[in-house]
């Protein structure tokens, strides 16, 4: 099931942070502020690391 911005913006914050993956390694984190966050993990020579988008617009994925 595809993460839609129907989805993003009914899903309320929780006392800790959580993640909706979208799928391949990019997810978004929800915070319990309610601050909404893109991160893409990924691998390069052989080590872990995530990459964070600014807030923004939700989009269909």
């Amino acid at each position: 099931m595809p993460l839609t911005d129907s989805k993003i913006r009914a899903t309320k914050p929780s006392p800790t942070p959580f993640k909706l993956t979208a799928s391949h390694g990019l997810y978004l984190l929800i915070n319990p502020g309610g601050s909404r966050l893109w991160y893409l993990k990924y691998h390069f020579d052989r080590k872990e690391y995530s990459a964070r988008w600014i807030r923004g617009p939700c989009k269909r994925i």
